[in-house]
């Protein structure tokens, strides 16, 4: 099956977003662009994640939909770390096969000292590595994918994250992490990976950009 899919964006609760970015919008802009299949974004956020509960459709397949749109529960973490006496920064897309599971995430993320209700993109002190082992732990169905990879700041190989492959940066869980950005196809240890990229909408005219 081949559909057009935008899997990293943002609600009006992440910072430097537009505050037009609710459901409505984005089904709108959805429809007009083409776009079959979006993530929810900031699921993380309490009033975020209350607006898609109260109107995210179940359907048979065990989707999500609204208003002819389906959705994918995403969102963004922030992990800023030490590791190796070197500060780190690495922004992580996060997937989730179910509502309950958000809550767990939302729950572990909460018992790690992360404020959920500021920013939709929440900051966790926690390694990348370990914070991908704790998705798994909660369920093995979750999915973990770095963003926007070239990024100065916050992208896993950015001039400012400080790692230079995935695998220092994920370590013994690099097998499960999937790569962004269609651009690191010339790089080796991508060979076998499923390659995406994403719009990373902060507004409802980028989306699908």
């Amino acid at each position: 099956m081949v559909f057009t899919a935008v899997l990293h964006l943002h609600s009006r609760y992440a910072y430097a977003c537009s505050k037009d970015l609710i459901l409505t919008n984005m089904v709108l802009w959805a429809m007009t662009k083409g776009i079959e299949l979006l993530s929810t974004a900031d699921f993380t956020h309490p009033a975020w994640l209350s607006e898609l509960e109260g109107n995210l459709v179940p359907t048979e397949d065990d989707g999500l939909v609204c208003d002819g749109v389906r959705f994918v529960l995403g969102s963004e973490i922030s992990c800023v770390y030490k590791q190796g006496l070197r500060s780190r920064r690495v922004h992580l897309l996060v997937y989730a096969p179910t509502f309950k599971v958000v809550h767990q995430i939302r729950q572990e993320l909460e018992n790690l000292g992360s404020k959920l209700n500021g920013d939709g993109r929440p900051t966790v002190g926690v390694s990348a590595r370990d914070l991908v082992a704790r998705l798994l732990e909660i369920d093995d169905e979750c999915m973990v994918v770095p963003a926007h990879v070239w990024t100065p700041w916050y992208g896993m190989l950015g001039s400012k994250s400080e790692f230079d492959s995935l695998d220092e940066c994920f370590g013994d869980m690099a097998p499960y992490v999937q790569r962004d950005c269609q651009a690191i196809l010339g790089v080796s240890a991508v060979a076998g990976k499923t390659i995406v990229s994403f719009s990373d909408a902060h507004s409802l005219p980028n989306m699908g950009r």
